[in-house]
């Protein structure tokens, strides 16, 4: 959990409840202005008033810093300034002009042979360390990631009484649309399940968190996000992240919309009566973000009759959704 400490804590912790309160994720919002609270705790530690001086100078701040996500930052402190002003308060609201371009990106879909590689290399990668559990922890979260289609914090963020290891249904409670939604997990993941859990319960077992670090808390984001990495070089055999393809926890989601879709052609189902029950599973809000993964589809299914590509085009604005 995040905590915020500096003269605008009261206010960001008001932020964030006004967020809830309207059904809206706060994912980016908590991580985003915890940096930004400790930026003024350092810097500005008796501003209370947010200018354009504070903003510019964080903003300027984390770009120096290399810690990625910029694009989110400015659009989180943007959402800040004018919540502020909302409230009668004096704020600044950098201009939206100001905001870094989102860059697309094309996931990378890894073949079956790199999918197990990966995951052997996962298995592997955490079996010399001091905290025993940790092995496990993200050999069955990754696993679990990809299986289900989650999203990362959906998957980081489960707690143990979300999981029903009797029926295999699992309760996903804080997702991007901040609406709860139930997923059926496979036999083979359930089974997964039953046996990470009993090392957990004789591992920790007064922990609450399904996945727990060393200290029984949940990971935070960007450490898994790193330890992934990490084990994404030491697959392809390399010390450098730039000298391998760009390969994200984000994409095993991706992966598994896409064996899903192929599956579906394979079995000669048609793709557009049965799309909908792929978009409940993973939450998406609209049709046409998970008709998106059609797009993803291996060079030789492009030509399937059962996919009217005129219809799809339509369908899909030019944006990559996750």
């Amino acid at each position: 959990m995040y905590s915020y400490s500096s003269k605008f804590s009261d206010r960001i912790h008001s932020l964030l409840d006004f967020r809830k309160s309207l059904g809206l994720s706060i994912v980016t919002y908590e991580y985003n202005l915890s940096l930004f609270d400790k930026f003024c705790c350092n810097k500005y530690p008796e501003e209370t008033m947010l200018t354009s001086q504070v903003v510019n100078d964080w903003l300027e701040d984390e770009a120096d810093c290399g810690r990625g996500g910029l694009r989110d930052k400015y659009i989180d402190i943007r959402y800040f300034g004018r919540y502020l002003s909302s409230l009668g308060e004096e704020a600044y609201i950098i201009p939206i002009k100001f905001t870094p371009k989102q860059q697309p990106y094309s996931p990378y879909i890894l073949s079956d042979s790199e999918l197990s590689d990966f995951f052997h290399t996962v298995d592997a990668f955490f079996a010399d360390a001091s905290y025993p559990l940790k092995q496990h922890v993200f050999s069955v979260m990754f696993r679990l990631i990809y299986t289900c289609g989650l999203r990362p914090g959906e998957g980081i963020r489960l707690m143990k009484s979300d999981v029903n290891l009797m029926t295999g249904e699992i309760i996903l409670r804080k997702t991007k649309q901040y609406k709860e939604r139930i997923i059926v997990v496979s036999d083979d993941m359930l089974s997964l399940l039953k046996e990470y859990c009993f090392l957990l319960e004789t591992y920790s077992p007064d922990c609450e968190c399904l996945f727990p670090d060393e200290s029984g808390n949940l990971y935070k984001a960007g450490t898994v996000s790193s330890y992934f990495r990490k084990c994404w070089m030491a697959c392809v055999g390399v010390n450098d992240i730039h000298n391998c393809p760009r390969f994200r926890i984000y994409d095993l989601r991706h992966r598994f919309a896409t064996t899903v879709l192929q599956k579906w052609l394979d079995e000669g189902k048609d793709i557009y009566s049965v799309i909908p029950y792929l978009r409940v599973y993973m939450g998406h809000a609209k049709l046409e973000e998970t008709l998106y993964y059609v797009h993803l589809l291996p060079e030789n299914l492009l030509q399937s009759e059962k996919i009217d590509w005129g219809k799809l085009n339509s369908m899909i604005p030019e944006a990559h959704y996750e």
